[in-house]
């Protein structure tokens, strides 16, 4: 059995481990389920410096996040710097909207990506982000790769333990 094999469509190997050790608990099978991730690299300071002893997580949403977008920021068009401050105000309004996504730099500019149960949502986030970079909002493209739970800038996660979790 090859998850990635190097021609033709790959097996879904976790789905068979999770429906075997786990047959109360199918999963759902809703469109693009097999990109939904959670991303334990904010959780290590506590867990490894003994500060909690468990982490509950939150269960995820009956809507599994259907509205997927990506917007993509140009440096030509000279995005203003996203000061700590302007990061954690985003931070805060994602929270608060359940938006799941990232936003990060990457080559010739800053990639937006915005997973929500609606559409309203997604474009008021993305307009907050535009404002917070002195940008134009540009078009956006339907997102079909992963979505990772929660909303993360990964300039503001603690580097990354080699020997970690």
């Amino acid at each position: 059995m090859n998850m990635y094999p190097t021609h033709g469509e790959g097996q879904d190997v976790p789905k068979g481990m999770l429906d075997y050790f786990f047959p109360e608990a199918p999963r759902p099978g809703l469109p693009y389920d097999e990109l939904l991730t959670f991303d334990v690299r904010p959780l290590r300071a506590a867990l490894h410096g003994g500060t909690v002893d468990e982490i509950t997580v939150r269960p995820l949403p009956k809507h599994h996040y259907p509205i997927r977008r990506s917007y993509f920021f140009r440096e030509s068009e000279r995005p203003a710097e996203l000061t700590e401050a302007k990061q954690k105000k985003l931070q805060k309004m994602a929270r608060r909207g359940r938006l799941c996504g990232f936003l990060e730099k990457i080559e010739n500019g800053m990639l937006l990506m915005i997973s929500s149960e609606d559409e309203q949502t997604v474009e008021e986030f993305a307009a907050a982000v535009s404002r917070a970079l002195s940008h134009s909002l540009p078009e956006s493209e339907p997102w079909h790769g992963p979505v990772t739970m929660g909303f993360r800038m990964p300039q503001l996660l603690p580097e990354e333990d080699p020997a970690g979790l």
